[in-house]
């Protein structure tokens, strides 16, 4: 994973995302996203676990 802005986050999914109902296209979305995976970057974010390396914000 690698988060160069606030907004930026970038994942590489190593294994099969078709569990996922919203990555799968099973839910409303349209565009590749999980929700639950964002909130928990943002946490690691704001917690400082986890590094904004071009934080322009």
């Amino acid at each position: 994973m690698e988060k160069r802005s606030l907004p930026h986050t970038t994942v590489q999914w190593t294994r099969s995302t078709s569990r996922c109902p919203e990555l799968a296209g099973h839910g409303p979305a349209r565009i590749a996203v999980c929700t639950r995976l964002r909130a928990t970057i943002e946490q690691a974010v704001r917690d400082g676990a986890l590094e904004v390396a071009g934080d322009d914000e």
